[in-house]
């Protein structure tokens, strides 16, 4: 009953997933987390779902990557 309220709500239940992460990629999990501002791990990897997922949709869509620092820019290729 509560699974077909929240459907009709437009609301879904979380789903748990299990991540086993080596030394190296828990460093980077976590400096996404400090550089990210995010208060949990899960946070971070939500917001890092949304910009992998943006980035990924540009490639699609033969959008091209300018990185502008200070007077410099150059065009960033991204080898996913």
């Amino acid at each position: 009953m509560k699974r077909t309220a929240d459907k009709l709500a437009g609301r879904s239940r979380p789903i748990r997933i299990q991540l086993d992460f080596d030394d190296e990629h828990i460093r980077r999990l976590s400096t996404v987390k400090e550089l990210s501002e995010s208060v949990t791990n899960v946070d971070a990897i939500r917001k890092a779902l949304k910009v992998y997922e943006w980035l990924l949709r540009q490639r699609r869509d033969d959008a091209r990557l300018l990185l502008i620092k200070g007077d410099q820019s150059r065009e960033i290729e991204f080898i996913l």
